[in-house]
């Protein structure tokens, strides 16, 4: 690295300051990701690719792009999330397995403050030596001090006398703590702070390979143990009596679970009906409650084929009707997650939609990826870092899915198109984020009721109409002040509609506005 190279995280932590600090996260993210993440190749240029490593770039950028478009909370944190899996990548880009790229991310973050400062002082002059025992010095000094201030404590507990000493240092103390804060700004200093941190674990290379280590030695395929000892001559028998036990297992367990599959197929795909309150708790009960248990069972499914095909039982040549068996067992378990799909979806047809309701039909999503995963694996037999890698990944994109949409905006239209079909939540309805007041300002008319003693926002107003119109003037006034690296479509498509309704107070003459819109 050139000597002018170790400087670039102080230029970066600048730009971080000018685009982050009293901002909302918005256009700034992707400005700020495309130009780091750019510079990071130009400054180290990666040697051989990798296709996991190109997904989750790419999930990088794009969630960043829904974020400027959609501003929402999920869009914010996918992102976040990506840039730093992408950033174990980064250091090694010959990393195949996305929870060893996760590792390597942890462990780089933990060492880069050490590496960027041996990086520059070594840049300045100072040799390998010097620094080596530069860090052994602050070693044997940082001990000490830590074990002084814990006695100091310890005494100051035991001892009155002590502690009023104590007490008066600290006021001093407190006195200059006073006037540095007074004459000092932390937000700054600690956006500065952070904006080098994230530079500096980009630009930097970690010399740290032990997770690289462990990524080589890992194989997709499944190898036979040979075991050598005294019962040598009978582990093909207990691989047999072994064998002999899981069959009868499963072929139980086939059967428990096709008189589950065949209950919920009739009551809840085919005869479904709503009987009102009575059927309406039994709704509630079989979806809140239900639902967690068959997850719970269906990932234990998951773990005894996993554990069944953990070993040898994968070249038993005599292994075809376990291995049917396991088909079938995971077929009937993918049927039951239909089922807790539809579970889900006769409970959005009584009670509207909602983000956990999202949420889970992704999570079915992926533990279906899962279930298919398994089956590759016994039938190709595969190793468990196959199966761990490529559920992994799979398992990202569908994360990354969740941040395409506006689910809000989604949900508040869904919800009040179905009001007359479907329970509308008043109350939880006006939680849901700023974007969706032009929407909830639309529908008025169903919204427009006095709020009990009961309801959430009790004492905020009489009413949901004056509740709503709090909000919007809340919203507007906020927008106004924001800076235009907070911008995003979804709350200026918004704030444009809104503003329509809303106009600002005419200047007085002689005053000058001092607000900009973006």
């Amino acid at each position: 690295m050139k000597n002018y190279f170790v400087f670039l995280p102080l230029v970066f932590s600048v730009v971080f300051l000018g685009l982050f600090y009293q901002q909302l996260l918005g256009i700034n993210i992707l400005i700020f990701e495309s130009l780091m993440i750019g510079t990071s190749f130009l400054v180290n240029k990666p040697t051989g690719k990798n296709v996991h490593a190109h997904i989750v770039l790419a999930g990088t950028i794009l969630s960043a792009v829904f974020v400027l478009l959609y501003g929402s909370t999920i869009a914010k944190a996918i992102n976040i999330f990506s840039f730093f899996f992408f950033l174990g990548y980064r250091c090694d880009i010959q990393l195949r397995s996305p929870l060893y790229s996760l590792l390597n991310a942890v462990l780089h973050l933990v060492k880069i403050p050490g590496i960027m400062v041996r990086n520059f002082l070594l840049k300045r002059g100072v040799t390998k030596r010097t620094f080596a025992r530069m860090q052994f010095y602050g070693k044997i000094i940082i001990f000490p001090v830590l074990i002084l201030i814990l006695f100091i404590l310890l005494y100051a507990l035991a001892n009155t006398r002590f502690s009023l000493i104590l007490e008066n240092g600290w006021k001093s103390f407190m006195i200059l703590y006073e006037y540095v804060i007074e004459h000092f700004n932390f937000n700054i200093f600690f956006t500065l702070l952070l904006g080098l941190f994230i530079a500096g674990a980009y630009l930097f290379q970690s010399e740290d390979k032990s997770m690289s280590e462990i990524d080589a030695h890992s194989d997709d395929r499944l190898l036979r143990t040979k075991k050598k000892g005294k019962r040598m001559n009978f582990k093909t028998m207990d691989l047999k009596k072994e064998y002999q036990a899981m069959l009868f297992l499963l072929a139980s367990l086939n059967i428990l679970i096709a008189v589950l599959n065949i209950i919920d197929i009739d009551w809840i795909w085919i005869n479904f009906t709503w009987k009102g309150s009575e059927n309406g708790a039994e709704l509630k009960q079989f979806v809140h409650n239900g639902t967690y248990l068959l997850i719970i069972a269906i990932i234990l499914s998951v773990s005894i084929a996993m554990y069944i095909f953990r070993n040898n039982i994968n070249f038993y040549a005599r292994n075809k009707w376990i291995k049917l068996l396991t088909y079938l067992w995971l077929f009937q378990n993918a049927i039951m997650l239909v089922s807790v799909g539809m579970r889900t979806y006769r409970y959005v047809e009584h009670f509207n939609l909602a983000h956990k309701r999202i949420g889970l039909l992704f999570f079915l999503l992926a533990m279906l990826v899962l279930i298919i995963t398994v089956l590759v694996k016994i039938r190709n037999r595969r190793s468990d870092y196959f199966l761990v890698r490529t559920t992994a990944i799979c398992s990202y994109v569908i994360l990354f899915l969740l941040c395409t949409v506006n689910w809000d905006v989604v949900i508040a239209r869904y919800n009040f198109k179905h009001a007359k079909t479907a329970l509308l939540h008043k109350d939880w309805m006006m939680t849901l984020s700023d974007k969706t007041l032009p929407i909830i300002r639309a529908h008025i008319d169903i919204m427009d009721d006095s709020i009990d003693v009961y309801s959430w926002h009790y004492g905020k107003s009489s009413t949901y109409k004056d509740l709503l119109g709090k909000r919007e003037k809340e919203f507007i006034a906020e927008y106004r002040k924001r800076g235009i690296f907070s911008w995003n479509y979804a709350d200026y498509k918004a704030y444009n509609m809104l503003d329509k309704q809303n106009p600002r107070p005419p200047v007085q003459q002689g005053q000058l506005s001092t607000v900009s819109r973006p």
